[in-house]
Formats: C-alpha cells, structure tokens, sequence
C-alpha cells in the first residue's frame, strides 16, 4: 500500500524542543554531485556547529573548499538524486542555505522516497524554512524549530551585516517511514533559480537511524 506525505512549509517538519540525547548521523556522500567551490569561511571536516541551538551540537562533515568544489549549488530546475538504503530512519538532516534567496515562495523542493510506497515531500521557502547564507539584503528569517542556525560567523549578527551562517534542516520521516527503507533523496532547485538568485545551495546531509555512524552507502547524479 502506498503512504505518501506531502508537506508544506508552513506547518511541516516541525519537531517539539526536546532535551533528548543529540542523535549521532550518519554522514551522506553526494561529493560526486558537487559542483561548487565556494567559501563561507566556515567549519570543514566531522565537526559541530558553534550556533547555540539545539540542532547546532549536531555532527555532519563538511568539504574543504580549498581542496575542491565542497557544495551542490542548483539552478534552473536542477536537482540531485542520491541512492541509499537506509532501513527505518527517523529524521534525514542537512546543512542548505540560498544565494540571493527570496521571500515567500519555495527556493527548494527536497523529496524522500522509499519502500512500500512510503513518499514524503517537503517545499521550502523563503523567510520560514530556508534563508540567505549571507546576512544581508534577501532573506533572512527561520522559523528555528524546523530549520536552526548551526553555524555562524558572528554570534551578535546586526541588520545586514553581511556575516555568514549555515543553517541544519531536520526532516521528520515518521511514520511514513516507520518499517520502511529510505532509498532515494532528491533535492531540486527552483525552475526560475539563476546563478546567485534563488538558488539553494547543499553543504551536508546526514540521517538519523538505528546504529547510525559511519558513512551511509550512496550513489549520486545530478540532473
């Protein structure tokens, strides 16, 4: 039987504060889909953020940029599709943010697939679940349950101050997928993202699941 969830972005993947034990990921490779050296003079490596969120104590590895393209950066309707076999997840986390994002409408569309029909869907958009990497004119609003400031370069940003940040997005796959293996994540750029308006750009993505840890087996294409 065929269960699938679509989400919107006003009122989906959010998950009630908890004080539980920050979930160890298993860290996704989509390196061969990559297609960005860009520098946000952040962390690179296995490390945490620096945010002082709940979300920013958890672990994802980042690429250096000094070494290589170490983001996927989508336009024009690109997307990424990343093959896996994951058996009951429970949440998938990635690190995204935008160039030149714009408010209000969706700047990412991020697609869960696994077996037995299970399918969710989750749209994100400007100003609630996605924002600018750059703190300055575009957007700049999370809602900081969903989606939560990881890193950041200025712990006391003020209005446009042009500092960076990386912001982790958690997508609950519950009991869409409870039983389940996750086998494909797809994420799409807008079909009207340009180079440096609207485009999401993907740095990290890491999947909470039972004995989580090393490196999750993946192929990925871009498209």
């Amino acid at each position: 039987m065929r269960t699938t969830f679509v989400i919107s972005a006003a009122c989906a993947l959010l998950a009630a504060p908890s004080m539980a034990a920050t979930p160890v990921l298993g860290p996704v490779d989509f390196s061969a889909c990559m297609n960005t050296q860009y520098s946000v003079n952040g962390p690179v490596g296995v490390t945490a953020g620096n945010a002082q969120t709940k979300d920013s104590r958890l672990t994802f590895t980042l690429l250096d940029p000094g070494a290589g393209n170490n983001l996927w950066n989508g336009v024009s309707g690109q997307k990424i599709a990343i093959k896996l076999s994951v058996a009951s997840p429970k949440a998938v986390y990635m690190l995204m943010n935008t160039f030149a994002g714009q408010s209000g409408v969706v700047n990412a569309t991020v697609v869960f697939k696994g077996t037995g029909g299970a399918q969710m869907t989750a749209r994100l958009r400007g100003d609630l679940t996605i924002r600018d990497y750059n703190n300055w004119q575009w957007t700049n609003n999370i809602n900081n349950t969903s989606t939560q400031e990881w890193w950041t370069n200025n712990l006391n940003p003020q209005s446009q101050d042009m500092t960076h940040r990386i912001d982790a997005h958690k997508f609950n796959l519950g009991s869409a997928f409870a039983g389940q293996t996750l086998t494909e994540i797809t994420v799409k750029s807008p079909e009207n993202a340009a180079p440096n308006f609207m485009s999401p750009i993907l740095f990290a993505i890491g999947i909470d699941y039972p004995g989580a840890g090393g490196t999750v087996p993946s192929r990925c294409t871009a498209r």
